[in-house]
């Protein structure tokens, strides 16, 4: 999901001729201050989109911060975020705090975020903070044909801290799925692979996932991307919540895609189950999504000037 984001990410940027050069979290990591000393105050700061933004992912948020402060010359730019943070309890209270100071400390941030829920806290917590709703990125990226016969079903489930259903809602699940179409193979599969992957090879990774997820019949997942990837190899989905709501919200934006479903409930599941077709031919919309990145593409623009 992290790598399809950099290549959604990338070709935006290339789009507009804009030169880069990509710094990896290991590369940045505990370096922020010196590679912001032998930074123009003109160059711009571009950071990574995705998830990681609060207190659910501390070592990225803790990592964003440093950029923050490290970069207070240059303009920063977030591509689309989901903004996670705990006010329920004294830490997270303050946890959150210390997140405030160091944001809007920087005189020149700005925020894409990728849905309602994440703009309204920013607008709540983060008021001087520049912020913008757009989309998730990987809705843009252009795939190679993956058409080829389709078979069986996919199910693409989370396993760590963003898990919501527990284990006896995903055996119910997958007993519904046995029982709809049974003689039908069924495959596990992760948007999060078990060896790292370099730049160089990160668009043969996504591709290989791509092509595995536009072989199914039918994608079952509670993971964004993997709602997504559906969309984007044109396979029917049925996506369910993960523990911050990213997944439904991010559903707002694609769902005029008539194959690509959710269900906030095992009994929703077994009536989408009934209803999809998987037998149609499907086609992704990139207009429903693509109109409205029109905030980024100006922010992209202006880096021309």
């Amino acid at each position: 999901g992290d790598h399809a984001i950099m290549l959604a990410e990338q070709q935006v940027i290339k789009q507009y001729g804009i030169k880069f050069c990509e710094l990896t979290a290991t590369q940045i990591d505990g370096r922020e201050e010196k590679y912001a000393a032998v930074t123009q105050k003109n160059q711009y700061i571009l950071v990574h989109g995705g998830g990681f933004l609060g207190a659910l992912w501390p070592n990225e948020e803790e990592r964003f911060r440093r950029i923050v402060q490290a970069f207070h010359k240059q303009k920063i730019i977030v591509f689309p975020q989901t903004v996670t943070f705990d006010t329920t309890t004294p830490e997270g209270k303050k946890y959150l705090e210390e997140s405030r100071q160091i944001y809007m400390s920087h005189p020149d941030l700005t925020i894409f975020v990728r849905e309602k829920r994440s703009y309204a806290f920013m607008q709540q917590y983060f008021p001087t903070v520049r912020c913008l709703l757009v989309p998730d990125i990987v809705t843009l990226l252009r795939v190679p044909d993956t058409a080829q016969t389709r078979k069986g079903v996919l199910f693409c489930m989370r396993r760590d801290l963003e898990k919501a259903l527990d284990d006896a809602a995903q055996q119910e699940i997958l007993a519904a799925v046995k029982t709809q179409y049974p003689d039908e193979p069924i495959e596990f599969t992760d948007t999060v692979i078990d060896h790292d992957v370099m730049p160089e090879k990160r668009e043969e990774e996504v591709n290989k996932k791509l092509v595995q997820f536009s072989g199914a019949r039918l994608i079952v997942t509670d993971r964004l991307h993997g709602m997504v990837f559906a969309a984007l190899t044109n396979t029917p989905c049925i996506a369910m919540s993960n523990s911050n709501g990213k997944v439904k919200a991010v559903y707002e934006w694609i769902k005029g895609n008539d194959y690509i479903r959710f269900a906030n409930s095992v009994e929703e599941f077994k009536q989408q189950l009934q209803i999809l077709d998987v037998n149609r031919p499907y086609t992704y919309d990139r207009e429903l999504t693509e109109r409205e990145f029109a905030p980024l593409f100006e922010e992209i623009r202006e880096l021309q000037k």
